[in-house]
């Protein structure tokens, strides 16, 4: 019988399948394995007959706790949370491979989930589902017996992430009576660069500049890694600047929920169950992220200047019935509606399959080759995840339908493509490890992002420890060079921290400011300005960049300051203070939150708020802690009482656009917080530590911020809003606008800023006029000296220009 000379474990499948090409040129007997892929060769190897599927196995979980019912007391409850199977489905796979236990819950608690877990695991064998823990334990038990056993004489164990008790147990079997050999990627660390950068956009500028140089001077471009812990945020940034310099590069595959494909069938369902929203009919129909239905421009108009108040099939085929487009729209949609009751699964997936049959792949519009990708492989998802949701026995709501099929669309990841092409590799770091990189560009390691810090289980409430500091180290054995880089203040000009893994010496890089020689002299004067060059260079500035809400905001608050910092580009005087400034407090206690409610309230506040004072070495008062406790207290109680929780925290935007005389400005930010309903529906909070903006100035435009904020949540949630405020951590006193029918559930009492549904609707448009005369005076040059109030020149650095009385 052939021996194989090494078995090699590796912690990832990219890099076994680079290292068994290598092999394979070489003719080398090496056979790496990822741990998945080893367990899959076993099984397959033992003929073992079985079905691996992530969303069936969350289908019995689906099952499990509808059959459970009202037997479930601690956690019946929490069962209707969006994100609740997910999180079930986390934790039976821990307790499955021994990193949990649930001996420390209470007697109902254990009760629970005793229950649910015998029930599960009768719903995945009568789906013939083996889940991962599962296949491991099979794995095990056949190793002793495998060919691959048999062939094996030395293993080389490299890093392989953090492992759990089972794959511990795997490792274990797979090396007793071998030769084993823990191996590391290379012999010493990377040569470390570290960078400073004042914003995100200079950053990766840098990084694209450092690599057409690494090209021009021949390294190859599969040699050279962009990786990011807040890839998220980067990729905005990252694939327009990669196109403008024309570098070899693939975008990662997005999730088949953000895909055009995957936002009609949400859409669909949406449209099968509730009102016919003008927004749902704008997503529907969206060339390029709808269904290729090809609406005319009149066609899209008439949509556009339609009344928000139009909810059913009827007023809709009332009003845009006359148009031929929308004749064939409402005649495709026709058999889509289902009663708000339990119905069988296979129900909603023939309907949505009598729709997506008269939009076969053909009539989908494709860019490029890429995009082509995109909507091959999201469709071929969609199917997929159609096929498994057929199994689904029980009857449910169309609202447990929706959840179902969001949450499958949302985690099914596209494959990536094959390519024969050299390409830049952009895309989390734990898939850079052990790659043997040339450079490795780290980029966004901030204090948030990266290490990121042990989490404590939400539902077991136990504490789980991170291995982001071993994937450090490993990254550091991956790569010849390493630059490791973040940006010091984020989209939105919240300052951030340097990660602790952070060198102490770096290099700051600043961005260029393009300044227009002018024939005469600038002078600040009143801030009126009438020179015609100066007014072009604002507007080809302002065209050419985002503009934050920020700057915006800074602009309604007082123009001449805007001139001053952002037109002029004059720098205020460092002022040396020994306290923390209401910046720094702010920007410390607005991560605490988003952490906290990230983590779903699974590590205390008050341990969240100490580790952000500690990590920025500023002192944590008494005054801050029990400011943010009462605050918490409070909080807490509003998302139990009204049913909206928070989904969206910290929410970048992009490319908001707001059209002008100049032409079109786009306008960026972050969202501090959106919670959500059961229906979809939200709130959007923006958190003040200092006093909320009144309502006046609200509704006179002195503050801009919920206003962009509204529309920008308008572009990519699909629910209706029913309040925009800004969250007093101070006191919890909720400043904003709420829609009539909704406020009571939100606990509004008052009558101030509660507004009927007639004038609810026309929110949108008029926020938008309200921004587009902003910036018209923007361009036009209109800079007076004329702050709102008072307040704002009391900490105003540009005083001393202006002189205002």
């Amino acid at each position: 019988m052939r021996r194989v000379s090494s078995l090699c474990l590796v912690p990832h499948p990219q890099l076994a399948h680079k290292w068994r090409q290598s092999a394979v040129l070489a003719y080398s007997s090496l056979l790496p394995f990822s741990i998945k892929e080893l367990v899959a060769q076993l099984l397959k190897e033992e003929g073992q007959p079985y079905r691996d599927s992530e969303l069936l196995e969350q289908i019995a979980l689906w099952e499990a706790v509808g059959e459970a019912g009202d037997s479930l007391v601690y956690y019946g409850p929490m069962a209707d949370f969006p994100g609740f199977i997910e999180e079930l489905h986390r934790l039976y796979f821990r307790y499955e491979s021994g990193q949990i236990s649930f001996e420390h819950l209470t007697a109902e608690a254990q009760q629970d989930l005793e229950l649910l877990y015998k029930l599960y695991l009768q719903k995945l064998r009568g789906y013939h589902v083996l889940n991962q823990a599962q296949q491991i334990e099979q794995a095990i038990r056949f190793w002793p017996k495998s060919r691959l056993n048999q062939e094996t004489d030395h293993v080389k164990l490299y890093y392989l992430g953090e492992l759990t008790r089972l794959e511990r147990r795997l490792i274990d079997a797979v090396c007793t009576g071998k030769q084993v050999e823990h191996a590391a990627f290379s012999p010493q660390d990377a040569v470390i660069k570290a960078v400073v950068a004042n914003a995100p956009g200079t950053e990766v500028e840098r990084v694209v500049e450092a690599i057409v140089d690494l090209l021009n001077k021949g390294v190859e471009p599969h040699a050279i890694a962009v990786v990011s812990p807040d890839l998220e945020s980067y990729l905005p940034i990252i694939t327009p600047m990669f196109t403008q310099y024309g570098l070899p590069w693939l975008p990662p595959m997005p999730k088949l929920g953000d895909t055009p494909i995957g936002k009609a069938a949400g859409t669909l369902l949406r449209l099968m169950h509730s009102g016919w929203a003008k927004d749902d009919l704008e997503q529907l129909t969206a060339p390029g992220w709808g269904l290729p239905f090809r609406l005319s421009q009149t066609e899209h108009k008439a949509l556009r200047i339609a009344p928000p108040t139009l909810l059913s099939p009827e007023q809709w085929q009332n009003y845009l019935g006359e148009h031929p487009g929308w004749q064939r729209v409402f005649a495709v949609l026709q058999p889509l509606y289902a009663e708000k009751r339990a119905h069988p699964v296979r129900l909603y997936i023939d309907r949505l399959q009598q729709i997506f049959a008269e939009f076969p792949l053909v009539k989908w519009p494709a860019l490029d080759h890429y995009h082509w990708s995109v909507l091959a492989k999201s469709y071929h998802g969609l199917q997929q995840i159609l096929s498994d949701l057929s199994l689904c026995r029980q009857p449910v709501g169309p609202d447990a339908f929706e959840q179902i099929f969001n949450s499958a669309i949302d985690s099914y990841s596209l494959p990536q493509p094959r390519s024969f092409l050299q390409q830049v590799y952009v895309g989390p770091p734990a898939q850079a490890v052990g790659m043997g990189y040339h450079t490795l560009f780290l980029i966004g390691v901030t204090e948030a992002s990266f290490p990121k810090p042990a989490q404590r289980d939400w539902l077991s409430k136990q504490l789980l420890p991170s291995g982001d500091y071993e994937l450090y180290r490993q990254l550091l054995r991956s790569a010849a060079h390493i630059q490791l880089s973040y940006a010091e203040q984020d989209q939105t000009d919240r300052i951030n921290i340097a990660s602790q893994v952070f060198p102490p010496e770096f290099t700051r890089i600043t961005g260029y400011r393009q300044y227009i020689r002018h024939g005469k002299p600038i002078a600040i004067g009143d801030g009126v300005l009438e020179d015609s060059a100066l007014m072009a260079d604002i507007a080809a500035r302002l065209k050419r960049r985002q503009l934050s809400v920020t700057r915006l905001n800074l602009y309604a608050s007082c123009p001449f300051r805007f001139l001053c910092s952002e037109i002029y580009g004059l720098e205020a005087e460092d002022v040396l203070v020994d306290d923390i400034t209401p910046q720094t407090e702010g920007a410390l206690v607005h991560e605490a939150l988003r952490l906290y409610w990230q983590q779903r309230r699974r590590v205390p506040i008050d341990q969240i708020l100490a580790e952000q004072y500690q990590a920025a070495g500023q002192k944590l008062t008494k005054r801050v802690m029990s400011m943010v406790l009462n605050f918490v207290r409070k909080d807490q109680a509003l998302v139990e009482t009204s049913g909206y929780y928070p989904e969206h925290l910290e929410q970048s935007f992009e490319g908001i656009a707001v059209p002008t005389r100049s032409g079109t400005i786009r306008l960026r930010g972050v969202i501090d917080r959106i919670d959500v309903d059961h229906d979809g529906n939200y709130v959007i909070y923006d958190y003040k530590t200092g006093a909320n903006p009144s309502i006046r100035q609200i509704m006179q435009a002195e503050n801009l911020q919920l206003q962009v904020y509204l529309l920008a949540a308008s572009s990519f949630l699909p629910g209706m809003p029913h309040g925009i405020a800004f969250y007093s951590v101070k006191d919890g006193r909720r400043t904003g606008l709420w829609l009539e029918t909704a406020h009571q559930k939100l606990g509004i009492t008052k009558s101030s800023g509660i507004l009927p549904q007639g004038e609810w609707g026309q929110l949108a448009n008029s926020f938008r006029q309200v921004l587009q005369d902003y910036l018209e005076q923007i361009l036009s040059g209109h800079f007076p000296i004329a702050p709102v109030d008072d307040i704002v020149c009391t900490y105003c650095p540009y005083k001393a220009i202006c002189r205002k009385e």
